[in-house]
């Protein structure tokens, strides 16, 4: 059975991929490949439009989870990116030494640093968000109110699937 996608041919599909000849996709790719080329593409244009603030598209969801989660741990984002403490760690120390998080010792537990974004961490979010909006718009611009929201829920409800 061949699931490849031909990304060559452009049509109907606005770009994207457009389904094999294999009968057992006749509605057309599988939808998972549409998912990773839609990911792997608009991650690419986010870390470009992040690039003139020094950041990465994976540091700026991590100052979005610090900024929405007050005083995470370490482990407790880590966990919530689904990522070994060590990636994490990584992640938190080059926005530790960029001045954007600063990390103090939790007053519950004395063993665990709590995080917090700094004064340049927020307005790094904050500049940062503006420019992922501006993408998101970009990227959307041919879909009604009413599909985002309809997009929004499908993804969500995929993402409880997926628990």
């Amino acid at each position: 059975m061949d699931t490849r996608l031909d990304l060559s041919q452009r049509g109907d599909m606005s770009g994207a991929a457009k389904k094999t000849a294999d009968p057992k996709f006749s509605e057309g790719p599988l939808l998972l490949y549409l998912i990773k080329h839609v990911q792997l593409k608009s991650s690419m244009r986010l870390g470009a439009a992040l690039e003139p603030y020094g950041v990465t598209a994976v540091q700026f969801r991590v100052l979005a989870e610090i900024d929405h989660h007050s005083h995470l741990s370490s482990a407790e984002l880590s966990r919530l990116f689904d990522v070994r403490p060590q990636t994490m760690n990584k992640q938190i120390a080059q926005l530790e030494g960029l001045g954007l998080i600063k990390r103090i010792v939790s007053p519950e537990n004395r063993r665990v640093l709590e995080m917090s974004l700094t004064r340049a961490g927020r307005r790094t979010l904050r500049d940062c968000s503006e420019e992922a909006l501006k993408l998101e718009k970009l990227l959307f611009r041919s879909f009604s109110k009413q599909q985002r929201d309809e997009f929004r829920a499908s993804l969500f409800r995929l993402l409880r699937n997926m628990d």
